[in-house]
C-alpha cells in the first residue's frame, strides 16, 4: 500500500469513528418533547441522552365521546391514532414517516384537522375521521374548527412573524383576520362562532386580544406587564380562561370577556397550565407542580375547591374532558412510557388506555423530577423541583442537551484528524510530480 492509499484508508477510517460515535449517543436531533396543546410552554423529557422511548399525547375526545385520538411520538416521527373510549381498536390513521400532530375534530365529529410537514414545511391537512381522504389545505399550523364546521382558523407564520387566518372547511378564500407584523397564537373561536380570542407579542409582551371572525373589532383584553398566553373561552362564551406570569409564576386566570373581572384562580407559587374547561363550564382541570411532580387538579370556575384527581407520584398531565363530563383522558409517564389513561371526572377509576413497549434503558429511569422547562420569558433550560413543588432552573450545575464533555473531547480529535487528513491529501494531490534526476552516461 501506498503512502496515499494508506492516508486515504485512515481518513476513511476516522470518518467512520466519527459517524458511528455521533450514533451511538444518539446526537440525531432526536428529542422527547411534549408541547402543552393550550400553551406555548413547553417540557422537555430526557433524562439520558440518546434515549428516546417511545410516547403518546394530546388525547382529544370526538364529539359523540365514543372516541379518542392522540399523537404517538417515536424518535423518527409522529404519527395521529384513533382509538375507542375503552382503548380498543387502536388504529393509526396517518401511518408515514413524517410529523402529524396538533389535531383538531370537526364538530360532527366526521373529519380531523390536523398539521403536517409532509411537504418539508408545515402545512394544514384535512383527512377524514378513519384517515382516509387526506388533503392538504394551506401553509400553517394550529387548526381550529368553527363550532359550525364551516371554517378553520389557523396559524400562519412567515420569519418571524405569524398571523391568524380563517378559512372555509374546503382550504377555500383564506383570510388574514390579524394581520400584523408581531407573533399571534392559539385562536381560539367562541362558543357562538362570532370572534376568535388569541394572543399576540404587538404591544411588546404576549397578552390577550379578542377580534371578530371577518377581522374587525380588534381589542386588547390584558394589559400587564408579565406575559398573559393560551385563552380558552368558557363553554356558555362568558369568560375566558388563560395563563398569566404576572405573580412570577405560571398561573390559570379567569377573566369576563371584556377583559374585566381578572381573577387568580390558582393562587399558588407552583407552575399551574395546560388547563381545560369542563363542557358545563363548572370546573377547569389543569396540570400542577404543587407536589414534587405534575398531577391534574380540578378547581371551580370560581377558584374555590381544589381537588387532586391524579394522586400520582410520576407525572400526569394534558387533561381532556369527555363531552359528557364524566370522564377525563390525561397523558402518565407512570408506566416509564407516556401512555394515555382515562378516569373517572373525581379521579376514580383510573386506567390505562395504550400500552407502548418500553425500552431498555427506560425501565432504568427514576421517576421524572429533572427535565427542561421554558415559562414567564425564561430561555429553555435544565429545571428542577423544590421540596415544595416549585420549578427552579439550575444556574450553577446545570445540564446540557449535548453529550459529556469527555465524548465532545473524543468528538472534537477525531474530526480534526479527519480535517487534517483531507487537508494534507488535498495538498499531496496538488503538489507538481517530482521530475527524476538525471544520471551521467
Amino acid at each position: 500500500m501506498t503512502e496515499m492509499n494508506r492516508l486515504q484508508a485512515g481518513c476513511v477510517i476516522a470518518l467512520l469513528i466519527v459517524l458511528s460515535t455521533l450514533s451511538a449517543i444518539g446526537i440525531d436531533g432526536a428529542e422527547c418533547r411534549y408541547k402543552a396543546h393550550n400553551s406555548l410552554n413547553y417540557m422537555s423529557f430526557q433524562e439520558n441522552i440518546g434515549s428516546c422511548p417511545n410516547s403518546n399525547s394530546d388525547p382529544v375526545w370526538s364529539p359523540d365521546g365514543e372516541k379518542i385520538a392522540f399523537v404517538s411520538n417515536t424518535p423518527k416521527n409522529q404519527d395521529i391514532f384513533v382509538m375507542n373510549a375503552d382503548g380498543s381498536n387502536l388504529t393509526n390513521i396517518t401511518n408515514n414517516d413524517v410529523d402529524d400532530d396538533d389535531l383538531a375534530w370537526s364538530p360532527d365529529g366526521e373529519k380531523i384537522a390536523f398539521t403536517s410537514s409532509e411537504d418539508k414545511k408545515y402545512g394544514v391537512y384535512v383527512m377524514d375521521a378513519d384517515g382516509s381522504n387526506r388533503k392538504r389545505l394551506t401553509s400553517g399550523s394550529e387548526p381550529a374548527w368553527s363550532p359550525d364546521g364551516e371554517k378553520i382558523a389557523f396559524t400562519l407564520y412567515v420569519e418571524k412573524r405569524s398571523d391568524i387566518f380563517v378559512m372555509n372547511a374546503d382550504g377555500s378564500n383564506p383570510t388574514n383576520i390579524t394581520n400584523s407584523a408581531a407573533r399571534e397564537y392559539d385562536p381560539a373561536w367562541s362558543p357562538d362562532g362570532e370572534k376568535l380570542v388569541f394572543y399576540s407579542d404587538r404591544d411588546g409582551n404576549y397578552e390577550i386580544y379578542i377580534i371578530n371572525a371577518d377581522g374587525s373589532n380588534q381589542q386588547r383584553l390584558t394589559f400587564e406587564p408579565a406575559e398573559d398566553q393560551s385563552p380558552v373561552w368558557s363553554p356558555d362564551g362568558e369568560k375566558i380562561a388563560f395563563t398569566s406570569c404576572r405573580d412570577g409564576n405560571l398561573e390559570i386566570y379567569v377573566m369576563n370577556t371584556d377583559g374585566s373581572n381578572q381573577k387568580n384562580l390558582t393562587r399558588n407559587r407552583a407552575h399551574e397550565l395546560d388547563f381545560a374547561w369542563s363542557p358545563d363550564g363548572e370546573k377547569i382541570a389543569f396540570v400542577t407542580s404543587r407536589r414534587n411532580t405534575f398531577e391534574i387538579y380540578v378547581v371551580d370556575a370560581e377558584g374555590s375547591n381544589y381537588e387532586n384527581l391524579s394522586q400520582n407520584a410520576f407525572w400526569d398531565w394534558s387533561p381532556a374532558w369527555s363531552p359528557d363530563g364524566g370522564k377525563i383522558a390525561f397523558v402518565s409517564n407512570r408506566t416509564r412510557n407516556d401512555e394515555i389513561y382515562v378516569m373517572n371526572s373525581d379521579g376514580t377509576n383510573q386506567q390505562r388506555l395504550t400500552i407502548t413497549p418500553v425500552s431498555d434503558s427506560a425501565e432504568q429511569l427514576p421517576p421524572r423530577s429533572v427535565f427542561v422547562f421554558h415559562s414567564c420569558g425564561d430561555e429553555m433550560g435544565w429545571y428542577e423541583m423544590d421540596a415544595e413543588g416549585r420549578v427552579l432552573i439550575r444556574s450553577s450545575d446545570s445540564k446540557s442537551l449535548l453529550p459529556s464533555p469527555f465524548i465532545l473531547a473524543i468528538l472534537f480529535i477525531l474530526t480534526m484528524i479527519v480535517l487534517v487528513s483531507i487537508f494534507y491529501i488535498l495538498h499531496e494531490i496538488q503538489k507538481p510530480p517530482s521530475q527524476p534526476k538525471s544520471g551521467k552516461k
